[in-house]
C-alpha cells in the first residue's frame, strides 16, 4: 500500500510491532538525541470493546502503558484493508487526516498521531476526545440556545472554509462527526470548542467530478443534487458541505428534523 501514498503521508507511518494481544508498540529515533542512544519504545493497550463503529471500520480506545510524550490516551479506527475502490476511499482518508493534522489546523480538526498496519487492518490513530460528539449530547440533552448554536456552527464553518479553500470536500457533515473538545457546564460556564472528524468520504475537488457516478454520505443531510445522477459529474461539493451544516444547525437548534422522513424529503424532492 505505501507505494500509492504521498510521501507526507508515508512520514506519518508509526515503525510498530505487537508482542501480545491488544498490545501495540511503536519504536522511534528521537531527532534531538545522539545517534548512539536507544530507540524510544511507546508502548500501548486496546480496549476489548470498541468506543464507535461506523461504515467504513471501528473505532477502539487505547491507553499508553509507558513511553508517550504528549497523549495517555488515543482513539484508533481500524479499517479492513481492500481492494478497488475501498482501497482508493482508506488511502484518501489517511491523505485528508494527515493534512489537517498540521499544527496550524489543530483548532477545528482532530488531529492524526500517525498510523500503522496490523495484518489486514489499517489503523489511525487520533487525538481522544472524551467528551464525545454532538448527536450523542443532543441525544441527552434539550435543543441548544442560539448563542451556543452560533459558536458550534461558526467553528464548522470556519473548518469547511478551511477544507475548501485547500481543494478538499467533507462530504459527510452530521452531529455524529463533530467532536466536542470543551463543553460549557453548570459549574463551569464558558465557551464551545468543537472539532471536525471521520474523513472517510472526503475528497479532493479535483478529483470529485472524475467518475463520480454513485451516492455517498449520510441521507439525512445529503444535498438534493446528490440525488439526482445525471449532475452526480458536475456537483458543487464545497455547496453540498453547505447544505449539511444547514441541515445540521436546524437539528441543533430545535431538536426537530428538517424533514420528518426520508420518504418526507424524496416526496418535496421528486414531487
Amino acid at each position: 500500500m505505501e507505494d500509492e501514498l504521498p510521501d507526507h503521508v508515508r512520514d506519518y507511518k508509526l515503525e510498530t510491532t505487537f508482542p501480545k494481544k491488544r498490545e501495540i508498540v511503536h519504536i522511534y529515533d528521537d531527532p534531538d538525541a545522539p545517534p548512539s542512544s536507544q530507540q524510544r519504545l511507546e508502548c500501548w493497550k486496546s480496549d476489548k470493546r470498541p468506543i464507535g463503529r461506523g461504515g467504513q471500520g471501528q473505532v477502539f480506545l487505547q491507553t499508553c502503558t509507558s513511553g508517550s510524550r504528549h497523549y495517555t490516551h488515543r482513539a484508533v479506527k481500524t479499517i479492513p484493508l481492500q481492494d478497488g475502490s475501498g482501497r482508493r476511499r482508506y488511502i484518501r482518508e489517511l491523505e485528508t487526516i494527515v493534512k489537517f493534522s498540521h499544527d496550524k489546523y489543530s483548532k477545528y480538526f482532530v488531529k492524526s498521531l500517525g498510523w500503522y498496519e496490523k495484518k489486514d487492518l489499517l489503523c489511525i490513530a487520533m487525538e481522544y476526545v472524551p467528551t464525545g460528539d454532538l448527536q450523542t449530547y443532543l441525544c441527552d440533552h434539550p435543543a441548544l440556545p442560539e448563542s451556543d448554536s452560533r459558536q458550534i456552527t461558526s467553528q464548522v464553518l470556519r473548518g469547511l472554509a478551511i477544507m475548501h479553500g485547500e481543494g478538499f470536500a467533507h462530504r459527510d457533515i452530521k452531529p455524529q462527526n463533530v467532536l466536542i473538545q470543551q463543553r460549557p457546564t453548570p459549574t463551569e460556564p464558558g465557551s464551545w470548542w468543537v472539532k471536525l472528524s471521520d474523513f472517510g468520504i472526503s475528497k479532493r475537488l479535483e478529483a470529485a467530478t472524475s467518475g463520480a457516478s454513485t451516492v455517498i454520505g449520510t441521507v439525512e443531510y445529503m444535498a438534493p443534487e446528490l440525488f439526482d445522477q445525471d449532475s452526480l459529474p458536475d456537483i458543487n461539493y464545497p455547496a453540498a458541505d453547505m447544505w449539511a451544516l444547514g441541515v445540521m444547525t436546524f437539528w441543533i437548534l430545535t431538536k426537530s428534523r428538517v424533514f420528518s422522513s426520508q420518504r418526507h424529503f424524496f416526496q418535496w424532492l421528486f414531487g
